[in-house]
This record gives structure tokens, sequence and C-alpha cells, in this order.
């Protein structure tokens, strides 16, 4: 909120995709490719995230809308902090 404040929309941007998704690698995509299942599927383990607590959830998805929000009622006078 301190971007969003200082008008810096994509910082602010930024900062609430690091909130969200972080810098840890996921394991995306399909454990099993094909007939034969990988030896390592079993030993992947998944971190709690804020996916996994709604009520956290629901207040960064409220940070995202309050920074949208603020970008269209407070543009900055330099356009080149407003996101895309």
């Amino acid at each position: 909120m301190y971007y969003t404040q200082q008008r810096d929309y994509v910082r602010a941007s930024d900062a609430y995709y690091k909130l969200s998704i972080g810098n840890a690698a996921w394991p995306i995509g399909v454990v099993a490719v094909g007939i034969h299942e990988r030896s390592s599927a079993d030993k992947i383990q998944y971190a709690s995230h804020v996916f996994n607590d709604e009520v956290t959830w629901k207040w960064v998805q409220g940070t995202k809308r309050l920074v949208t929000f603020a970008q269209g009622k407070w543009p900055p006078a330099d356009r080149r902090k407003m996101m895309g």
C-alpha cells in the first residue's frame, strides 16, 4: 500500500505479486508423464501458501483491488508508473 500512496502502481503491483506468489519454485505441471510415475513424485512437498487460507486470500485480493481502484481514481503524473 506504500507504493499505492506514492502513486507508483507498477511497484505496488510487483509487491502484490511477490506477496501472493512469492519467490518459491512451484512444482507446476503433471507429475506423472505417461504410464510410469516418476519415482520422486511422492517426495514433492507442497508448502502452505496464502491460497490455502481463505480469509488471508480475501485480504490479499482486496489489496490488489484497492491498487487497481486507486490507479483509476488518482493516476500518476508519470505515466511510466501505471500498470498495463
